[in-house]
């Protein structure tokens, strides 16, 4: 480390973890400062510390490992709802299907066959339509984290996939049209 600091290593590391845990939620080293006590200029002589950079490239990396666990953990959960919910369903039209077939009463079996029928895709009065819609707010914020973020994971020897691309989202340029640049 750098100089000396009027903090113990237990305090120091103290004061560390908890600007990693600021930092981590967005924090600047202005807001740090004013939360913590401690000087801007002592904050920014951390951040140039190689110990200091490490672990707060370190705590990204644990902080992503672990939402990437979770919400493989998430979407495993959502897969298990998912094949419970055709089970119940398979069941029901299983039983539903007995009614038409067995039943003493024609009104319950008429109703058991409208039911049926009217699940079917081609004989449906209606359409079930699903959709999932996810918004996220991408500020430049975000966007520098999420860069700095990708640069320490390759650091770590972390593969990034690539995300796959949708050609419906771009838009189509005409070559005799001059861009606008709004300069302010």
């Amino acid at each position: 480390m750098r100089g000396k600091s009027h903090l113990s290593d237990p305090q120091m590391q103290a004061a560390w973890d908890e600007l990693v845990r600021l930092k981590m939620r967005n924090i600047s080293d202005r807001k740090a400062s004013e939360l913590m006590g401690i000087p801007l200029k002592t904050i920014y002589n951390w951040n140039r510390t190689p110990e200091f950079q490490s672990k707060l490239k370190k705590t990204r990396f644990e902080v992503f490992q672990r939402a990437e666990d979770l919400l493989g953990t998430a979407t495993d959960v959502a897969q298990n709802i998912e094949k419970v919910k055709e089970d119940y369903a398979s069941g029901g039209l299983r039983k539903i299907k007995q009614i038409m077939d067995e039943s003493v009463s024609e009104n319950l079996q008429l109703k058991a066959a409208i039911d049926l029928a009217d699940r079917g895709s081609k004989t449906s009065k209606t359409k079930k339509v699903q959709q999932t819609n996810l918004s996220a707010v991408l500020t430049p914020e975000v966007l520098k984290l999420m860069v700095d973020t990708t640069r320490e994971l390759i650091e770590y020897g972390q593969e990034i996939p690539a995300a796959p691309t949708d050609a419906s989202i771009y838009l189509p340029v005409e070559d005799d049209v001059e861009p606008i640049i709004d300069a302010e």
